[in-house]
C-alpha cells in the first residue's frame, strides 16, 4: 500500500530537545534536520527523537551563521543516518490567501506525542511581500483551538503534499494563540542548495472543486433505507457474516479517515465518484436484471469496477482541480461509504433517480 503524506511526516518529523525545552524538526535527508534556530539557541547539547524513541545527539551545521540565526533557520546534523522518506518535494513557490495547509509537530499541550495539524480551517491568511521581524512572511489561520502551539516551532509547512516553508512562531492574544507564522522556502533556498538538497520551483494554481462539493451538498437523501450488509445480501445471500463484518470494519475505518480531511475535499470526491459510478450501475443493472441473485465474484468484480472508475475520474479531475491524493484502499472505503449511504448499490434500488 502506498504511503500517505501523513505516514511520511510521522517518519520524518522529530522532537528537538534543548535542555528542558523542545520544539519540532524534520528530515531533509537521512542525516540532516531542518528546524527553527530559536529552538536550539544557546543549547549546549542538542538531541532529537523520532516517534518518541531513542534520543539521538545532533550538532548545529557549520553553515548556520548569524544571517540564518536572524532568519530563525537552522540545520542539524545527525551522527548516524536514520530512516527517511525522500519523495516529499521541497518547493519555492508563491502562496495565495485561502490556500490549505497541513503540518505535523510537537505542540507542548500534546505533551510527548506529535500530532497532525489537518483540520479544516487551516489556510494561508496572507503572504507578505517583505519579511516581518526579519523572519516571517506567511500568516497562517488554524483550525484547532489549542491555547498555545508552543513546541511547533520548526515544523514543516505542507501544501499539496510538498514542503513550502517552516513554522516558526505564533501570534498570541490575551494568552491564546490566534495565528501561526511561517517562513517560505525562498528565504533559505540557498542554504538548502549548499547542503545538496534539491529545491524545485512550483506554481500552486489549482483550486478546490467547489462545483462538485456544492453538487454533493444539493443531493437529496435516497429513500433506500438498507444498510451496507442489507445491500450485499439483497443480491447475494451467500455472503458469510465474517466477510460482511470485514466490509463493515472497512466502512468504519473509512469514515474515521474521512474525518481528518476537509469536508469540502471529501464531498467533492464523493460526488464525482457517485456521479461516475451511477453510469456503471445502470449498465450493470440492465445486464443482470433478470437474475435472481449474483455470485460473490460478480459482486466483487463490480466493486472493483467501481474503484477503477473512481480512480480514473479522480485522475482526470486532478488535471484541473486540487484533489486529495488518495490510495486505492481509501477509494474502496469511499465506495463502501457511498453504498452504505444509499447512493450506490448493486440493484435497481441503488439507482439514484431524484
Amino acid at each position: 500500500m502506498s504511503k500517505t503524506i501523513y505516514d511520511k511526516l510521522k517518519t520524518n518529523v522529530c522532537k528537538v530537545l534543548c535542555d528542558d525545552e523542545y520544539g519540532t524538526g524534520f528530515l531533509i535527508s537521512n542525516e540532516l534536520i531542518l528546524t527553527a534556530f530559536h529552538v536550539v539557541d544557546e543549547c549546549e547539547k542538542i538531541k532529537v527523537s523520532f516517534d518518541n524513541k531513542e534520543k539521538l545527539e545532533v550538532i548545529l551545521h557549520e553553515l548556520i551563521d548569524e544571517n540564518y540565526e536572524k532568519l530563525d533557520v537552522a540545520i542539524l546534523k545527525l551522527k548516524k543516518s536514520v530512516d527517511f522518506y525522500e519523495d516529499i518535494k521541497i518547493v519555492d513557490c508563491n502562496l495565495t490567501p485561502n490556500t490549505k495547509w497541513i503540518s505535523r509537530g510537537y505542540p507542548q499541550i500534546q505533551d510527548a506525542t506529535s500530532t497532525n495539524l489537518i483540520q479544516s480551517g487551516n489556510i494561508i491568511n496572507q503572504q507578505l511581500k517583505e519579511l516581518f521581524k526579519d523572519k516571517i512572511d506567511l500568516q497562517l489561520d488554524i483550525g484547532q483551538t489549542f491555547d498555545s502551539y508552543k513546541g511547533l516551532s520548526g515544523a514543516p509547512l505542507i501544501i499539496d503534499d510538498m514542503i513550502c516553508g517552516i513554522i516558526n512562531s505564533e501570534l498570541l492574544e490575551r494568552g491564546i494563540s490566534k495565528q501561526l507564522n511561517a517562513l517560505s522556502i525562498k528565504y533559505f533556498k540557498k542554504l538548502l542548495e549548499e547542503v545538496k538538497i534539491t529545491v524545485k520551483d512550483e506554481f500552486l494554481t489549482k483550486s478546490c472543486d467547489d462545483i462538485s462539493s456544492d453538487a454533493w451538498g444539493n443531493l437529496l437523501k435516497p429513500e433506500d433505507i438498507r444498510n451496507l450488509k442489507d445491500k450485499f445480501l439483497a443480491v447475494c445471500p451467500d455472503y458469510s457474516s465474517p466477510k460482511l463484518n470485514k466490509f463493515n470494519r472497512n466502512l468504519v475505518e473509512g469514515k474515521y479517515e474521512q474525518s481528518i480531511y476537509d469536508d469540502r475535499d471529501i464531498s467533492s470526491l464523493k460526488f464525482i465518484i457517485f456521479d461516475k459510478c451511477q453510469d456503471s450501475l445502470i449498465d450493470f443493472y440492465e445486464i443482470n436484471k433478470d437474475k435472481d441473485y449474483l455470485s460473490k465474484q460478480e459482486v466483487e468484480d463490480f466493486i472493483n469496477n467501481y474503484i477503477a472508475e473512481a480512480k480514473q475520474i479522480i485522475k482526470d479531475k486532478q488535471q484541473v482541480y486540487n484533489y486529495l491524493k488518495v490510495t486505492d484502499d481509501f477509494i474502496k472505503k469511499l465506495v463502501l461509504d457511498l453504498i452504505d449511504e444509499c447512493f450506490l448499490a448493486f440493484d435497481e434500488e441503488g439507482i439514484y433517480d431524484e
